[in-house]
């Protein structure tokens, strides 16, 4: 497996799209997402020419919010979520985040264990967040 994880550029939308649609199901428009590209740190895991797995993170410095990470379901189980979270981690910390926030499904044990991994912490749960109305853990990690 050769994996590298990239900034994200618009000639990674279209990988982007397809991966929101098909990990997230999210319906934004194309348009939205491109646009969203130009004005957040996006990150893909590519692998032989094709985006295997995506970020999206808004850097406020100090802090930073995870958006969305999705890994495609033919590269699950390879260690893809971990590299882009160690990308994430890394391209933060230059950009002089201290402290990284996000919202998951209580649902997502796979994501909150990875989460866990990489030092984010409950902080708190957001009622009925999701649209089937599912609460969300609030989850933060802080480098000091």
């Amino acid at each position: 497996m050769s994996v590298k994880v990239v900034k994200a550029a618009l000639e990674h939308a279209e990988y982007i799209i397809r991966l929101n649609r098909t990990c997230l199901f999210q319906n934004w428009s194309d348009e939205s997402i491109k646009k969203d590209i130009e004005r957040h740190d996006y990150y893909v895991a590519m692998e032989d020419g094709k985006a295997k797995g995506y970020a999206c993170v808004w850097t406020m410095p100090p802090e930073a919010e995870l958006e969305d990470i999705c890994v495609s379901p033919d590269a699950r189980r390879r260690g893809l979520g971990q590299m882009i979270m160690d990308y994430i981690i890394s391209e933060s910390k230059k950009n002089g985040v201290d402290m990284i926030c996000l919202e998951v499904r209580k649902s997502n044990l796979g994501a909150i264990s990875l989460y866990e991994k990489n030092g984010f912490v409950r902080g708190g749960v957001r009622k009925g967040y999701y649209d089937n109305r599912e609460d969300a853990l609030i989850m933060c990690r802080r480098d000091e």
